[in-house]
């Protein structure tokens, strides 16, 4: 009797700390976040097949193809350091893209589960997405999978 009482109390008590987990980390979700690093697993395979081909074709007609569609590629990846993304205590989010002073904003709502790893995302039109979070003080990471595809979106506090 004593030790099913034991594991009731630790049993209350972890979910206790779980609710206040889940509350904790929506807390420390809510700010503004820069995007520091972008990885889809099939953008980099298409990146690795066309580079490739640039490097071992020798018709000029396959390489100008190649490099055409590498190139928009390697320029989205350098659009990383120019998005951010604001988490609001309304459920709201904004994410923006600013480059050569025009700013390009999307914005959507959020929920977060009580698992505090559970991200569920949804802009106004489409459906939600649903993402695992790694959520801490100094970073946050956003993976999101998709078919046959895994993206990872790392952040970092705006300073």
């Amino acid at each position: 009797m004593k030790q099913q009482i034991k594991i009731l109390a630790l049993l209350v008590i972890a979910a206790i700390v779980a609710s206040f987990t889940g509350e904790d980390k929506k807390q420390m979700l809510c700010r503004n976040w820069q995007w520091t690093n972008y990885h889809s697993n099939v953008q980099s395979r298409m990146m690795a097949t066309l580079q490739s081909v640039l490097d071992t074709t020798h018709d000029e007609a396959t390489k100008k193809i190649a490099s055409d569609q590498l190139g928009p590629m390697k320029k989205m990846q350098g659009f990383v350091q120019y998005t951010s993304m604001q988490f609001n205590a309304d459920n709201t989010y904004q994410t923006v893209l600013t480059m050569s002073g025009r700013s390009d904003k999307q914005s959507g709502t959020w929920s977060l589960w009580p698992d505090g790893t559970t991200l569920v995302m949804k802009s106004p039109i489409g459906t939600p997405d649903t993402c695992k979070a790694s959520i801490a003080k100094d970073k946050l990471v956003i993976i999101y999978t998709s078919h046959n595809d895994t993206t990872t979106i790392t952040m970092v506090p705006v300073k």
